[in-house]
């Protein structure tokens, strides 16, 4: 199971990265965003690529490259509640993995999962229900956003918004030398 939820991991935090990596090539490639490229804020690159190109980006897309910067930053950061939210924010319906995390005591093991099972003990919760990631283990996170489908709906997300950086490559040449 560890290695199903680690390549899921895996995919979306390539995913993630690419975004970034687009981004920076993108400014690289247009002489008057040059200097932006080796910015540490992603989001000052960001800001740059939305205004340059301008009307030849919706709004939708520039909100999407926000979005997708904020996910990806949660994502890497293994802060999976909040990285949950901000895929919600981005279409991907709520759904739960279906996770139990609890806190074990002295005293039957047995008798402690079942209370859990039946939702009477006071120490277990539904990863799903928790908004803050602190309210169980991360290998909980993870298999809850694994379970549930987050990590491939992230790949999904990821990939458009690339689509769209792809896209903004394909029409830079022609940019480029308008603005000359």
């Amino acid at each position: 199971m560890e290695r199903r939820l680690f390549g899921l991991f895996r995919e979306a935090a390539g995913e993630a990265a690419l975004i970034e990596l687009r981004m920076r090539m993108l400014t690289e490639k247009v002489p008057a965003l040059r200097k932006y490229a080796h910015d540490q804020q992603l989001a000052n690159i960001e800001t740059q690529i939305v205004n340059w190109f301008g009307t030849r980006l919706s709004e939708e897309d520039a909100r999407r490259f926000e979005q997708c910067r904020q996910a990806r930053n949660k994502l890497l950061h293994c802060d999976f509640s909040v990285a949950k939210e901000k895929l919600h924010e981005m279409g991907v319906q709520a759904r739960s993995g279906k996770v139990i995390s609890m806190q074990l005591s002295e005293g039957s093991l047995l008798a402690q999962v079942g209370a859990a099972l039946q939702g009477t003990s006071e120490s277990a919760v539904m990863v799903s229900e928790l908004r803050v990631t602190k309210g169980a283990s991360i290998y909980a996170w993870l298999i809850e956003l694994g379970g549930a489908g987050y990590f491939q709906e992230a790949v999904r997300v990821f990939g458009e918004a690339g689509a769209v950086l792809n896209g903004l490559f394909v029409v830079c040449d022609e940019l480029v030398q308008q603005s000359k």
